[in-house]
């Protein structure tokens, strides 16, 4: 029983101390944190979900999101589409407040483990020195 009690207690610390996959790299949203909902795996849908306080009014057709993942120091996918859109979970317009969104990611089974790398950047369509966010992501894939 301690033999298990012990190992439990172990596996615990790991996962308590494990740094996250995540880091904010800028933008206006404050209060940022972003959470790993499920492991990030090939082949499955790993879930996360990011938390912040606008402090103005998020309106429609000004942002866009651009989202870049890297495998092997490769482009895997280039996206840059608008972030208030029909498929994001971010609605606009959007008063100043704290809000929590959902995401979803999905790494290709490539049969053997790798590293990604990804960047996503929520900035303004018409000056691309507003960025509301921006969150670079590394993480081991297996």
């Amino acid at each position: 029983m301690k033999a298990v009690f012990a190992l439990c207690a172990v596996l615990f610390a790991t996962v308590a101390t494990a740094a996250s996959p995540f880091t904010v790299c800028g933008g206006w949203m404050t209060d940022v944190t972003v959470t790993t909902k499920s492991a990030f795996c090939a082949g499955c849908m790993s879930k996360f979900s990011v938390t912040g306080t606008l402090p103005r009014e998020l309106v429609a057709d000004k942002y866009n999101s651009y989202t870049d993942i890297k495998i092997f120091g490769s482009s895997v996918k280039n996206d840059n589409v608008a972030l208030c859109n029909p498929e994001s979970p971010v609605k606009c317009p959007s008063p100043a407040g704290t809000y929590t969104w959902d995401f979803e990611m999905e790494f290709p089974s490539l049969g053997f483990s790798y590293d990604a790398e990804a960047k996503n950047v929520w900035k303004a369509t018409d000056d691309a020195s507003d960025v509301l966010l921006c969150i670079d992501m590394t993480a081991h894939i297996a």
